[in-house]
């Protein structure tokens, strides 16, 4: 898990260095200087500059693929800790042919002769391996 997150992060990165070298590599590339509009956009009071760091944590906050690929990643975590977890004992109680809709029926002579109880305790073993585990190391 922690190395398909590490895989997720390290492209995420690389594509915004390569998108923002892109961007910093296009003007460069022109012959004519920037206009005149250019420059005093960027010496407005209001315009602002942010660092790389800064930017890259900028489209990681807003970007919805990665903040789902999150949740994801939080589901199956969740679930790693559900299927570690050990089962219960369990206690089961039966009784049959007691007389509820017949109370004159209902004395020591009858639940003696004619009533039913059982009891019961059960648990779960786990034996090993899952069988899935195996077949697919079989197959490497």
């Amino acid at each position: 898990m922690r190395l398909q997150r590490s895989r997720s992060s390290i492209l995420l990165i690389s594509v915004f260095m390569f998108e923002i070298a892109g961007a910093q590599l296009a003007p460069a590339q022109s012959a004519s200087p920037p206009s005149p509009q250019a420059n005093t956009l960027a010496q407005k009071p209001g315009a602002v500059t942010i660092s790389l760091d800064e930017a890259i944590q900028l489209a990681l906050q807003h970007n919805h693929n990665v903040l789902a690929t999150r949740t994801v990643i939080q589901q199956n975590e969740a679930e790693e800790t559900t299927a570690n977890l050990r089962p219960n004992p369990v206690l089961l109680g039966d009784s049959q042919f007691l007389p509820i809709f017949q109370p004159s029926q209902f004395s020591a002579d009858y639940i003696d002769n004619s009533a039913q109880f059982d009891l019961g305790v059960s648990y779960l073993f786990e034996r090993g391996r899952n069988d899935s585990i195996a077949c697919k190391q079989q197959r490497m």
